[in-house]
């Protein structure tokens, strides 16, 4: 997971069984270091990193981004816009659940699904 904000550039993976934390392209491992990011272990597979108006938690396979309620309105991207209204997100599950239900009733190949579908979703996010 890569994090990027204006001072600081944050990567997290799991390597190993193992959180590795890198800031700057620096590995960090102490406590000192950790604190002086704003990087807290929360438990020996979940990472916090706290930014301003947000906070991202990592456990090596998944990733939580929790806003601020300031940001409503504020933000679009890979969140949506987080500006309270579900009905897009309604509209898109929808959406690709008739997609998926097309490909299975035309039997279309994994490799051609894949293609299309990222096609479609890159045209959905524009």
């Amino acid at each position: 997971m890569k994090i990027i904000n204006n001072r600081d550039v944050f990567e997290i993976e799991m390597v190993d069984g193992e959180l590795v934390i890198m800031v700057n392209d620096k590995n960090i491992r102490a406590n000192s270091d950790l604190d002086q990011y704003n990087i807290e272990k929360l438990s020996e597979h979940l990472i916090r990193v706290k930014l301003s108006e947000l906070e991202v938690r990592f456990d090596g396979y998944t990733t939580k981004v929790l806003m601020s309620g300031r940001m409503q309105n504020k933000q679009c991207g890979l969140c949506g816009h987080y500006d309270g209204d579900v009905s897009l997100i309604i509209s898109l599950i929808i959406t690709l659940l008739l997609f998926i239900i097309i490909l299975i009733v035309l039997n279309v190949s994994e490799e051609k699904t894949a293609r299309i579908f990222s096609r479609s979703v890159m045209s959905i996010t524009r």
